[in-house]
């Protein structure tokens, strides 16, 4: 009979060392993953989204990471939201949203139909925020709200300044816009370009109510608004002082045989790998 024994201890040292070895060469074609990463973090009906080098679309997930090439597609009388530390992104019904490039220094969006509403509450120095659209670039220079609508052949694409300041770049052309103003351009190879007062829409009231909720939140106190999800803590717990800890966060209901990675999936995302998504909307 064949022996089919586990290995020797020599045997299993040289496979650690081979294997380890094998690491080693690799590791100079690895490219350190991005230190800043997004996240889904309110569906409103259905949304679809594909990762980098996927077209396939799928039903997108709350709590799904979001990184650079993900695309997103919100279905008619949908709308969901995003998180990027110290910025939140709204996307209307009918609209698709990609994810140019987000790390550290920078969110690259890229609107190519539909209306996303975008508030910035922080603008650090040497960090970039854009919005492209069909017709040219927005770039957020101030913290504050702003609104896109990407438009069509159509129809103009129409950048409005709600707080803050931006500066709208497309061939030919770069206009300022300060708080209370937005830009009409319509047209194909030559665009024409019109300044106008900014109009809040439907959608933005919506998306500055659910500004103005999270600036009230109680989880300010206890944790940075960096931290991706602080304010669904206030929606789904309490904060409770607690003798060996401080100030501790409590769920306001959970399963009874509720534990750490039971209730959700594990999923592969690159360029981190296995990544637990929690099914708790404050996973």
């Amino acid at each position: 009979m064949r022996d089919i024994s586990r290995p020797s201890g020599l045997s299993r040292l040289f496979a650690a060392a081979l294997g380890l070895w094998l690491l080693a060469a690799a590791a100079p074609a690895l490219a350190d993953p991005p230190l800043r990463v997004g996240r889904v973090s309110a569906l409103f009906g259905p949304v679809s989204y594909h990762p980098a080098n996927d077209g396939t679309w799928a039903p997108a997930m709350v709590n799904y990471p979001v990184t650079a090439g993900d695309a997103f597609w919100t279905e008619p009388n949908a709308r969901a939201e995003f998180g990027f530390g110290e910025a939140v992104a709204r996307l209307d019904h009918a609209s698709e949203l990609e994810i140019l490039a987000l790390d550290v220094h920078q969110l690259r969006l890229q609107l190519p139909q539909g209306t996303l509403s975008l508030r910035l509450r922080r603008l650090d120095p040497g960090t970039a925020y854009q919005v492209a659209t069909p017709r040219g670039t927005a770039i957020l220079t101030a913290p504050g709200a702003y609104d896109i609508v990407a438009g069509s052949a159509d129809a103009p694409t129409l950048v409005s300044v709600l707080h803050g300041t931006a500066t709208f770049d497309a061939a030919g052309a770069q206009l300022d816009l300060r708080a209370g103003e937005a830009v009409r351009i319509a047209g194909g190879a030559h665009p024409s370009y019109e300044i106008i007062e900014a109009a809040p829409s439907a959608f933005d009231d919506w998306s500055l109510a659910r500004d103005r909720a999270e600036q009230a939140s109680a989880a300010l106190h206890y944790v940075s608004p960096a931290m991706p999800g602080y304010d669904d803590l206030d929606h789904y717990g309490t904060w409770q002082p607690a003798t060996a800890y401080g100030t501790v966060w409590y769920p306001n209901a959970v399963p009874a045989d509720w534990a750490p990675y039971r209730y959700g999936r594990w999923v592969f995302v690159a360029p981190w790998g296995w990544t637990w998504v929690d099914d708790a909307p404050w996973g």
